[in-house]
């Protein structure tokens, strides 16, 4: 034995320590970083573990990797602080306004422990029930602009449908719900009635189901009387499934009390009156699937409404696709017309197209979470429907929220206008609606026969029909119509000529005769260019021939495939 050795063994000499390098959490601004930047410093090789809070990224560091990692964020200004001695497993985040099952709101007010203000408030582990412990790469909401999503070709059928919503027209109908107490049992019900109104001038199918409130807290109770019901505007489709579009009537103010005013306008007839401008746009267009509009009732006191329709949906059997919730859609509080979207895993393929439209058809930003919860998506997504609560992206610092001041003045029709054009494109697409005419409708002619043309258009049932404006073999006026079926880019007529009417007014309805002429087809080589050929029936004077047809007109807003 040495004497090194000795030495160590009698405690005579203290062998070095080697001092574990302690951990620390970086708090970097990635605000619209970018795709690039968010990946390279999730892949840096120095961050042993990142969570992702929006326009916030979490990463943990140890030591000289944390020194070297702050040096560079403070350089290009993405360090917002450094929180020593934790890892990120130690940290938890929950919703800064969090509401409680009973309907009412925790609010968490100031900078957090990242020194931010934002959505999620982190806090240490432990201190609030539902808080979602950090860590592990784990991505509680994303901004879009800082991933690598291709944009989409912008259609010309969906942007003219996108252009007819109307902001000042769903600022008449915010401003009007915003006349009632909508808290109390008397402006609930006007304000039921205006809705229903709305949506009985568009012919839609009304209903005012009542909903039970079992299990409510004794307040909640109180809160029921008048105020149980959602109001439905129904639009058919070609088959039994459905598409949910709604957002809720209710409102509040803080500390509750019905005789106080709550007008509600941001949170939310700004919602409820965005269901009511969908429908609009929507109710005239033929869908496969039915679209059903509802604003529901005591929302703020529980989601009872919206609990009550998948309750519904599950005892009925009903099938639906997909819902669309908007909630508080107007408040703009930073000059950035932006969107958040929550749901949960089994809709991401909902948001995922809501943020394309959004992409291709707004000026929207917008960020994606999951789990917020909080609104009347949460109901059907617990009950595997594919579910996505639009929702703009200030609401938590909006300052009228559950106020008697939170009024129509405070709103943005611009904001508003944009987040409703996701919701209509968005059902749109959904209820695989026919948003605008086939390809090939419109005036068609052949330019060496100037004069005369074909008018094309197919019906909301699949057939498509045909006018042939044409000359017999004397230069007589001559005109051939005619049904048929348009089989890839194919369009075949069966034609007849018609005789013995008179000039209008005419009571000799059953003088018309129809005598078969012959077929038609014609063969639609692009947007543009077609060719039609004929063939008359057996003994005809007319021969058979084709001829080629340039597009003269086509209705507005159809698109060219």
């Amino acid at each position: 034995m040495n004497r090194i050795t000795l030495l160590l063994a009698f405690g005579l000499l203290s062998a070095p320590i080697l001092a574990a390098a302690m951990p620390s959490v970086l708090v970097v601004d990635i605000d619209r970083a970018g795709a690039e930047t968010v990946a390279r410093l999730k892949s840096d090789t120095r961050v042993g573990d990142w969570s992702e809070l929006g326009e916030r990224l979490l990463i943990e560091a140890d030591g000289k990797a944390a020194d070297a990692l702050q040096r560079e964020l403070v350089a290009k200004q993405r360090l917002i602080k450094r929180i020593d001695n934790h890892r990120l497993r130690q940290l938890a985040a929950v919703p800064r306004i969090h509401h409680l099952p009973d309907g009412d709101d925790e609010h968490r007010e100031g900078p957090d422990l990242t020194g931010s203000s934002s959505r999620w408030y982190v806090e240490a582990t432990g201190h609030s029930k539902g808080a979602r412990t950090l860590g592990n790469q784990q991505v509680l909401s994303y901004q879009t602009a800082n991933r690598t999503i291709a944009k989409s070709v912008p259609a010309a059928d969906m942007a003219t449908l996108a252009a007819k919503v109307d902001a000042d027209r769903w600022f008449r109908t915010v401003s009007r719900l915003a006349s009632y107490n909508r808290m109390n049992r008397d402006g609930f019900q006007a304000a039921l009635g205006v809705v229903g109104q709305a949506f009985q001038e568009l012919g839609l199918a009304v209903s005012t189901p009542q909903f039970d409130v079992v299990g409510a807290s004794a307040f909640v109770q109180s809160m029921t009387p008048g105020r149980n019901f959602n109001v439905i505007g129904f639009k058919p489709g070609q088959d039994d499934s459905v598409v949910v579009i709604g957002g809720h009537l209710d409102s509040r103010n803080t500390p509750p009390n019905a005789s106080q005013p709550s007008p509600g306008a941001e949170d939310n007839g700004s919602g409820c009156s965005g269901v009511v401008e969908a429908a609009r746009v929507l109710a005239p267009l033929p869908s496969e699937h039915g679209i059903v509009f509802i604003c529901f009732g005591m929302e703020e006191w529980g989601l009872w409404g919206s609990y009550g329709h998948a309750q519904f949906a599950l005892d009925s059997g009903l099938d639906i696709v997909g819902m669309i919730n908007m909630d508080m859609i107007a408040f703009d509080g930073d000059d950035r017309l932006d969107l958040l979207m929550d749901t949960a895993p089994v809709g991401e393929s909902l948001t995922d197209m809501l943020a394309d439209i959004a992409e291709t058809y707004t000026d929207l930003e917008v960020e994606i979470s999951q789990g917020l919860g909080r609104s009347d998506h949460a109901p059907y997504l617990e009950i595997g429907v594919p579910a996505a609560l639009l929702i703009e992206n200030d609401f938590e610092i909006y300052g009228s929220y559950h106020q008697t001041t939170d009024t129509p003045d405070k709103l943005s029709p611009v904001m508003a206008g944009e987040i409703i054009k996701v919701a209509v494109l968005g059902a749109a697409t959904l209820a695989k609606a026919r948003v605008a005419g086939n390809a090939w409708d419109g005036y068609w002619y052949d330019p060496g026969q100037s004069g005369q043309g074909l008018h094309i258009q197919a019906l909301d049932n699949g057939d498509i029909v045909v006018a042939w404006y044409t000359y017999d073999n004397d230069g007589n006026l001559y005109w051939l119509v005619g049904s048929g079926a348009l089989v890839d880019d194919v369009a075949s007529f069966q034609l007849t000529r018609t005789s013995g009417g008179t000039f209008p007014p005419s009571e000799q309805p059953d003088g018309v005769t129809h005598t078969p002429w012959g077929t038609l087809s014609i063969r639609f080589d692009n947007c543009d260019h077609a060719l039609a050929e004929w063939s008359p029936v057996e003994g005809s004077v007319f021969n058979a021939g084709s001829m080629p047809l340039l597009r003269l007109a086509r209705p507005q807003g159809t698109a060219c495939p």
